[in-house]
């Protein structure tokens, strides 16, 4: 673990999943996440990276994996599963972006984001609401983020 790329970035265990199918990521977040989750960015700054550690999305085909010296992600799935809609172990931002990216990057994903993009996530997560981030053409980087009533 010691060459993993998480281990630079401030990360918090959370009670969220998420997939991500065609260059978007869709982000399910419980409401009992929300305290944990703004006092771990009350002690960040606005532009500072962070990861959430994820549980496996029950809506995903697929998961990801990663051993430590592997070049590139890999994923596994159910027998008869298309893998389209995959989910992995974490979901990392890193703000201060020229454009909005999603990149496979070991066991999970990582959202290189406008600063705008980032501040609009960042409300999200304080305030407990959905957001739908979204710049761009039809076939550009999308993120959803829903917390269930």
């Amino acid at each position: 673990m010691n060459k993993s790329i998480l281990l630079s970035i401030p990360r918090i265990p959370i009670q969220a999943s998420y997939y991500e199918q065609d260059n978007k990521v869709y982000l399910y977040l419980l409401p009992s996440a929300r305290e944990d989750l703004r006092k771990f960015l009350d002690k960040k700054g606005p532009t500072d990276p962070v990861a959430l550690d994820t549980l496996v999305d029950r809506r995903a085909d697929s998961c990801l994996v990663w051993v430590p010296g592997s070049d590139k992600p890999m994923a596994i799935s159910p027998p008869g599963s298309k893998g389209l809609r995959k989910s992995g172990a974490f979901l990392a931002f890193v703000p201060e972006q020229p454009a909005n990216e999603i990149r496979m990057i070991e066991d999970g994903y990582s959202l290189f984001l406008t600063n705008n993009a980032w501040q609009k996530i960042r409300e999200s997560f304080l305030s407990g609401t959905d957001a739908l981030i979204h710049e761009g053409k039809e076939d550009s980087v999308s993120i959803s983020i829903e917390w269930p009533k």
